[in-house]
């Protein structure tokens, strides 16, 4: 259990260092857009270590996973402020998500390999703990055949828990080294997961729970990852970890053909979670190295708009689709920051030189 611990602690906090090394790097050109409004329209106090948030469908409410206090905040999305009391969850929690089958929040515990379920309509843990892989870090919903996907990271694999009975599934799916970031296609009922060891992109047929094709090769660390179901696309972090990268990127595969399209699109340092506006087609990705998150203009040719100054290391990140707002999980800070999404507009597309380990 302490070397799990251990190993799990060296991917959550790689951003750190990457942070603190990269304050002496210099600038570096990019093609960026401008904004009209681009600025964070409050921040919201919540628990210590905030790590990732999900979005209830039905009650509108942001669930806020807290890494450091092994609880869940819960805000309410129409008031943007904290209801009730954190919900104590298992040891370490790092990544939920929610099942509109079910209306529940699974809660994944990196600490003790184990997911808690919640009921939203009471915020109260149901249920006993499930058990999955070693080292635990993502999760996905499968809403078609309410099936819940989570990414083991220390023995490569993914656990599938069927969300009728809230109990696993057949054996592990075995997928690349070091399975992070997972995400559901729902216009082909595929599961995508990143593999940050060996830089690539493991695809399981949700119908079958098998692995299909040949993994999809991807730059360095591959570690976030998110689907556009309007264009069929999937964005993918790449969480570089060597001091002089300035300037991250993000992958783009085309859902349809499981290829990269394009060169990868630059964004700031330590990319991490991402989440795609269904109102606006825009994709915004936290950049945990340099406290910022960048938008890309999805819906035209992808650029760059200028990332929105945030507090240090951002983390998770989540959708409120019937506001517009997106909301941000500041580990250092232990708050979550709101953006709203309709205040981003592309005037213009030019070259300048943009410093991303000083946001403005």
């Amino acid at each position: 259990m302490q070397e799990t611990t251990q190993s799990i602690h060296i991917v959550c906090f790689i951003s750190i260092l990457v942070f603190t090394l990269s304050l002496s790097q210099t600038q570096t050109p990019f093609k960026i857009g401008t904004a009209a409004a681009d600025r964070a329209i409050s921040s919201i106090p919540v628990g210590d270590g905030p790590y990732a948030v999900t979005f209830d469908s039905v009650n509108g409410n942001i669930y806020v996973a807290n890494a450091l206090s092994n609880t869940v905040s819960v805000i309410d999305g129409s008031t943007n402020r904290v209801v009730e009391s954190p919900i104590p969850v298992g040891n370490g929690p790092i990544a939920l998500a929610y099942n509109p089958n079910n209306q529940y929040v699974y809660v994944v515990n990196a600490k003790d390999n184990t997911v808690n379920l919640i009921d939203t309509s009471t915020n109260r843990v149901v249920e006993p703990l499930i058990p999955v892989g070693n080292g635990p870090v993502g999760i996905a919903i499968n809403a078609i055949n309410n099936l819940v996907y989570v990414t083991n990271s220390l023995s490569n694999t993914v656990s599938v828990i069927d969300g009728s009975t809230n109990r696993v599934v057949e054996p592990p799916i075995p997928v690349g080294n070091g399975p992070f970031g997972i995400a559901f296609n729902p216009n082909t009922n595929k599961v995508y997961v990143t593999g940050f060891s060996s830089n690539d992109v493991s695809v399981i047929d949700g119908s079958t729970n098998r692995v299909v094709e040949p993994p999809i090769p991807v730059d360095v660390h591959p570690i976030g990852i998110a689907v556009d179901t309007l264009n069929d696309l999937i964005y993918v972090s790449q969480f570089k970890l060597h001091a002089n990268s300035t300037n991250d990127s993000v992958t783009v595969i085309d859902g349809s053909t499981n290829r990269v399209v394009g060169p990868g699109i630059k964004v700031c340092i330590a990319p991490y979670g991402l989440v795609i506006s269904p109102i606006s087609g825009k994709v915004y990705v936290t950049n945990s190295g340099s406290g910022s998150v960048s938008v890309i203009n999805a819906t035209n040719t992808p650029v760059i708009g200028k990332p929105i100054s945030i507090d240090p290391q951002p983390y998770g990140i989540a959708m409120n689709n019937y506001t517009g707002n997106i909301y941000v999980a500041n580990y250092f800070t232990d708050s979550v920051t709101v953006i709203d999404d309709s205040t981003i507009d592309f005037r213009s597309t030019i070259d300048v030189t943009f410093d991303c380990h000083h946001v403005p």
